[in-house]
């Protein structure tokens, strides 16, 4: 029978492992986890960050895209107030 492993127990090894680069031999010796089942837990790990990780990139690319709007309509009413023009009259003329 598999033994079951608290999630907590998961975590922690996940951790030393990828964040304080311990090595995945040492670690499963030491904590009496098969090798193959420590690997396992570490790809779920990265997996789920990288899920994490493309969800923050397209906010950021989302967040991004409004700030470039932002700019571009802030820096067309301060050339249309140099030239004496419209936002609109501006617009029209660049294009």
């Amino acid at each position: 029978m598999n033994p079951q492993y608290p999630y907590s127990l998961k975590k922690k090894l996940c951790e030393e492992i990828c964040i304080h680069a311990k090595s995945t031999k040492e670690t499963a010796k030491e904590y009496g986890v098969p090798l193959k089942k420590l690997e396992k837990w570490i790809i779920e790990g990265l997996r789920k960050s990288c899920s994490l990780i493309s969800k923050s990139i397209l906010l950021i690319m989302s967040l991004l895209k409004s700030i470039s709007n932002i700019y571009y309509f802030n820096n067309e009413r301060t050339q249309a107030a140099l030239n004496y023009l419209t936002p609109i009259q501006y617009k029209n003329m660049s294009v």
